[in-house]
């Protein structure tokens, strides 16, 4: 386990195999949080996506493309719906009202 600020701002915190970052989190300086396994810095695998504004979801990535279905909530925790992804491309929306 380990931890490393880059000069830019960016916080890599987790585990690294070869110095680079295979599990954990990635913090970017405009706030932007990711959480997960990574491969090359991307989310691969079930990881999390948190945007500046706090609201996050929880699904697949594949080589930090949004793939399947993803649980959409509010940043207070709640789940506000579930977005569906091919590719990185939001296919279907349902929100829980």
């Amino acid at each position: 386990m380990g931890e490393i600020k880059w000069k830019n701002g960016d916080i890599f915190k987790g585990k690294f195999v070869d110095d680079q970052l295979v599990e954990g989190s990635i913090t970017k300086k405009d706030g932007l949080h990711k959480e997960g396994k990574f491969i090359d810095q991307e989310l691969h695998g079930i990881g999390k996506l948190v945007k500046q504004s706090g609201e996050y979801q929880i699904g697949e990535w594949e080589n930090g493309k949004r793939l399947g279905e993803h649980k959409v909530y509010a940043k207070e925790g709640n789940q506000r719906g579930y977005a569906s992804y091919i590719n990185d491309k939001l296919i279907k929306l349902v929100e829980i009202l």
